[in-house]
């Protein structure tokens, strides 16, 4: 193997500096290998129409929820990027917005039946936007009509007296079998107090086991600015502020 030249300290840091310095490979007659340049992803940043089309369709969805008088936050990361940038999401991992309903006395359930048409008579959109029931497992969706890739999920909050039946949710027997990561989640939830709103169904609790509200953290609700709209969040997002 040829032995490693010394080098002036400055020229090794040189060396480090544009990345070609490496170890020597056992077969390699070159000491100093120049690595190969290393690009950074571009990031994908959504374009001015879709910035758009996702401020026309959570407009949309606000004027069709208080429309029907039915509680609702904006939550989980999209809240984040939103408190920070008081704007909607420009880059393409923050291209849906997490919407939750507050499901008391009914609420839901009213939704579920007038919401659909709601959003279409209010909407101002030549091309109308779409509602999906549980177009996944743990969440409803709307989508935009004018760009597939703007879409607004939509969580159900439901109120649990207690947490046993939050359990039942997650699966519990009557008897009180229950898996070992559910009862890990439960144990991380008794000391919250209650009421306690966490998701409507058992993979949405599993996947996103720390998002529980108790009454103070979610009311009163208040409202923040984001961009051209004014949307209601909750009161510990507030209380972050």
């Amino acid at each position: 193997m040829t032995p490693i030249p010394l080098l002036p300290l400055h020229e090794l840091a040189r060396l480090s500096k544009e990345g070609n310095l490496c170890i020597n490979a056992e077969n390699d007659e070159t000491p100093f290998k120049k690595r190969p340049p290393q690009h950074a992803l571009t990031p994908d940043i959504l374009s001015r129409q879709e910035v758009e089309a996702f401020y026309d369709l959570l407009g949309d969805l606000q004027e069709a929820l208080e429309l029907l008088h039915v509680p609702h936050a904006m939550i989980n990361r999209s809240l984040m990027s939103g408190l920070r940038s008081q704007s909607v999401p420009f880059h393409h991992d923050m291209e849906k917005i997490d919407v939750a309903i507050i499901n008391e006395e009914g609420a839901y359930e009213h939704f579920l039946k007038h919401f659909p048409k709601a959003l279409i008579e209010v909407s101002r959109s030549k091309l109308k936007p779409s509602f999906h029931r549980r177009q996944c497992a743990t969440c409803d969706q709307v989508k935009s009509g004018s760009s597939s890739r703007v879409k607004i999920d939509i969580f159900v909050l439901k109120k649990y007296a207690n947490i046993q039946e939050l359990g039942f949710v997650l699966g519990a027997t009557e008897d009180g079998t229950i898996s070992q990561y559910s009862q890990e989640i439960l144990q991380r939830l008794e000391g919250q107090g209650l009421p306690l709103y966490h998701y409507d169904n058992r993979q949405a609790i599993e996947l996103r086991p720390g998002e529980a509200y108790s009454y103070r953290d979610l009311f009163p609700m208040r409202r923040i600015p984001l961009g051209r709209l004014s949307i209601p969040v909750t009161n510990k997002a507030v209380r972050l502020l």
